[in-house]
């Protein structure tokens, strides 16, 4: 896939954001997960959803100070997103579905709108579950092309970059294969190794890892490091 610094869309994206309405959304199955769960750690997708099944309360990861200053700037530039553009289904075997959300659908390109508390760098350099969102839309929507656009928080003044993404038409079929995988490992109730299925970063708050009282396996040493995309 190819990942191109853009630096023309950021005006585009932001006069779109203050006149955007939602779309009407009518279900064509039955989601048994959603896009976002399955680009992050499936050990703690499935345990969630094994606790809402039997009942039990959600384990929730343990914030400090900046982790909720972090989620409360991301609420807050939500709030320019916050009608939904699209909502989309994949379909998977036997009729179920995995669904998402399409935050901005400009010219039926498919774009995502993500905030890091990161600093920018000059290099291209996004988040690997940012790429593997954006391939899920592409693959809902039928197309190749994506746009990312992330607010990057850190330092002393936020920086909105913005990125045209092009996946290659074998590189979506793949992650078609991939994204069904993970939404029937998640939904399975023999557990899951997490070597393989979680990214390093992930421990450091998730309430199953033994530095925070959990059962985990799991650790920074033994998790993914690159995503599913190389870009290029």
């Amino acid at each position: 896939m190819r990942l191109q610094r853009q630096a023309d869309i950021s005006e585009e994206l932001l006069d779109h954001l203050l006149k955007r309405e939602g779309e009407a959304y009518v279900s064509r199955g039955t989601s048994i997960a959603q896009v976002k769960e399955l680009t992050l750690c499936l050990v703690k997708a499935q345990r969630a959803k094994l606790a809402k099944a039997n009942g039990e309360q959600v384990t929730r990861e343990p914030l400090d100070v900046v982790a909720k200053t972090k989620i409360l700037l991301g609420v807050a530039f939500s709030q320019l997103v916050n009608s939904v553009e699209k909502r989309v289904e994949i379909p998977l075997r036997g009729g179920e579905v995995v669904s998402g959300k399409i935050d901005y659908l400009p010219d039926g390109i498919p774009a995502e709108i993500k905030v890091t508390w990161a600093k920018p760098k000059e290099a291209v350099d996004v988040d690997p579950q940012y790429l593997e969102q954006l391939a899920s839309y592409a693959v809902a929507e039928g197309v190749s092309d994506g746009r990312l656009y992330v607010l990057y928080a850190g330092g002393w003044q936020p920086t909105l970059r913005c990125y045209a993404a092009t996946f290659a038409h074998d590189d979506l079929l793949s992650w078609r294969v991939e994204l069904e995988r993970r939404a029937y490992v998640i939904n399975s109730v023999a557990p899951i190794s997490p070597i393989g299925n979680h990214y390093g970063w992930e421990c450091g708050r998730c309430p199953h890892s033994p530095g925070n009282g959990g059962d985990c396996t799991g650790t920074r040493e033994n998790g993914k490091t690159v995503g599913f995309f190389t870009p290029r």
